[in-house]
């Protein structure tokens, strides 16, 4: 799919797949280095459309398991599933 958003959004054909989001979240939250989070962290901004998918990983309750790790597959499908309102 080669298809454009609209405005200045990214093409459909550029964002994760389910799989690779996961894999790049789990890369991120394993990252030893400062240089490898950022690295990762602009990996994953620059192919996903949800502006607040970092918060959805360090800044919210809604994907920690009871033992405290992070519900990977679920925050990907959320950030996956995020369509942004054109006015």
């Amino acid at each position: 799919i080669s298809a454009c958003l609209v405005g200045s959004e990214m093409c459909i054909r550029d964002r994760y797949s389910h799989a690779e989001l996961e894999t790049a979240i789990s890369a991120l939250l394993v990252a030893d280095t400062e240089v490898e989070q950022d690295a990762v962290f602009n990996d994953i901004s620059n192919n996903t459309i949800c502006p607040e998918w970092s918060d959805l990983i360090f800044h919210s309750n809604e994907f920690v398991r009871p033992d405290g790790s992070i519900d990977i597959p679920a925050a990907a499908e959320k950030i996956l599933a995020y369509k942004p309102i054109i006015l």
